[in-house]
Formats: C-alpha cells, structure tokens, sequence
C-alpha cells in the first residue's frame, strides 16, 4: 500500500453532516475512508475522461496528417504530370 499523507481541508457543515450519515449508517468506517474512496473514485472517472478525449484527439490529428500528406501526394502527382505534358 502506498504512503498516506495527512491532508487538511475545509468543508461545510452540510457536507460534513452528510458524511457523518454515510458513516453512521456502517457503510464507511469512518470520515477519512469516505474522503478516500470519493477522491478515489473521482480521480479514476476523470482518468477514463481524459484519456477517451486523449484519443479523440490522437485521432484527429492523425486524420490531419493524412490529409496533410494526401494534399502533398496530390500536389506531386499534379506537378509530375505538368512536367510530362510540358516535354
């Protein structure tokens, strides 16, 4: 398991009586371990998200290269056949 850190942080007193029913109800051990898991869980679905919008955009810029270098083969192909035509 990897080293714990102590970490201070400031909530409301809503959100603290909040947490304080979903400990109280024996589904947490306690106030740290829901902290944990919600940080836990939020890191893990901002990790899906940001590597499907990693993808998204590796695709895109792949789509570009291609057109970049179809655009290129184009061109060549267009300046090949001027010089045949000119000779």
């Amino acid at each position: 398991m990897a080293e714990e850190v102590r970490v201070t942080v400031r909530i409301s007193a809503r959100d603290l009586a909040d947490i304080d029913v979903f400990v109280s109800t024996g589904e947490f051990r306690d106030r740290s371990d829901l902290i944990r898991k919600a940080i836990k869980d939020y890191l893990n679905s901002r990790a899906k998200e940001v590597l499907e919008s990693m993808k998204a955009r590796q695709a895109l810029v792949a789509e570009a290269q291609a057109f970049a270098n179809n655009e290129a083969l184009v061109a060549a192909q267009k300046e090949a056949i001027e010089k045949l035509t000119r000779k």
